[in-house]
């Protein structure tokens, strides 16, 4: 196909292509006329123009009535169906403008369980809006906030102490539950084959948490819970990820702090202790386990999935940002 017939094609004119359909449809120009609510004449100089610009006759006239040429008839088939294939696209076009259609990629931070309550939700928002694909993946603590900022994950879900006060305010944040961490250790470590603990059983072994380098959010909330209990924290492994701390925990090398939410929930070997009770301390606050998504985007799968959470339930979770401004802090 040259230059010229691709112009020609693109100057043609849905006005043009809805006249031809009612002029076949209804079987003459007066009538087409009539039922349009137009004048004859208009139609006739729609019809005129654009047999001109697809350089070929439509219609073969004789006296007042009209049949169509074989490059009508071909026309007409391969048009008959035109406003339906039209308000089909224009249909799509409105599904993806209203988030109805598409993928929503979601990024849960290594190491977090969901649990089974948001998994199921999960599924039934998939199912009911089933133009929405929904993608899961697992990201680490460098590369969650990264992927949300480029575009690549439209939501992601982790715990609060792992974002910081900047980004909280930079995207939208909602509290989709709330844990409290808890001591975990292996029990094959000499410290999970004791029955009663004191704070000089944990100054002699290691104790994993992420490097301040990689998150100082989860640096503090891991050393303050033990500053909390009495426990100066000083033999310390250091790693890059929260999955290289489960595996430290999980493979008996040290012991950590963790919510009953991470992974290692599901493992019979390992012993989850409530430190604060173990101690006799007074509780520290829940830690939040945060849904958050730009603010500026125009996608609107991300808000959709939020506000179907928040309808199925409402009495878990809560607007962190709404809960800042009224308390003036997080």
């Amino acid at each position: 196909m040259d230059s010229s017939q691709f112009v020609i094609r693109n100057e043609m004119s849905h006005l043009q292509i809805a006249y031809f359909l009612a002029v076949v449809k209804f079987g003459g120009f007066s009538e087409a006329a009539r039922n349009l609510f137009v004048a004859q004449s208009a139609i006739s100089k729609q019809i005129q123009m654009l047999e001109t610009k697809l350089d070929m006759q439509l219609f073969i006239r004789v006296g007042k009535s009209i049949s169509l040429t074989p490059a009508g008839e071909i026309l007409y088939k391969n048009l008959s169906n035109y406003n339906d294939w039209l308000w089909q696209i224009i249909d799509m076009a409105k599904s993806v403008d209203r988030g109805m259609v598409g993928v929503l990629h979601i990024g849960i931070q290594h190491g977090l369980n969901l649990g089974e309550e948001t998994v199921s939700l999960i599924h039934r928002f998939s199912k009911k809006h089933p133009g929405i694909e929904i993608n899961l993946r697992r990201v680490s603590l460098v590369d969650m906030m990264q992927n949300l900022n480029v575009g690549t994950l439209d939501i992601v879900i982790a715990l609060s102490f792992l974002v910081t006060a900047s980004e909280k305010e930079e995207f939208a944040c909602y509290v989709l539950d709330t844990t409290t961490d808890q001591l975990l250790v292996s029990k094959n470590h000499p410290l999970g084959k004791l029955n009663s603990f004191c704070v000089d059983d944990f100054l002699n072994h290691k104790f994993v948490t992420v490097s301040p380098n990689v998150s100082r959010g989860a640096y503090e909330n891991s050393t303050n819970y033990l500053r909390g209990l009495g426990i100066e924290p000083v033999n310390i492994l250091y790693v890059p990820t929260i999955e290289d701390i489960m595996m430290g925990i999980e493979y008996g090398l040290a012991y950590g702090i963790a919510s009953p939410c991470s992974r290692l929930s599901t493992l019979e070997s390992i012993r989850f202790i409530d430190g604060y009770s173990e101690f006799s301390k007074p509780p520290r606050h829940d830690t939040e386990i945060l849904a958050m998504w730009r603010k500026s985007t125009s996608n609107r799968m991300p808000e959709m999935l939020i506000d179907f959470l928040k309808a199925q339930n409402p009495e878990m979770a809560y607007d962190s940002e709404a809960d800042e401004d009224e308390d003036g802090e997080l």
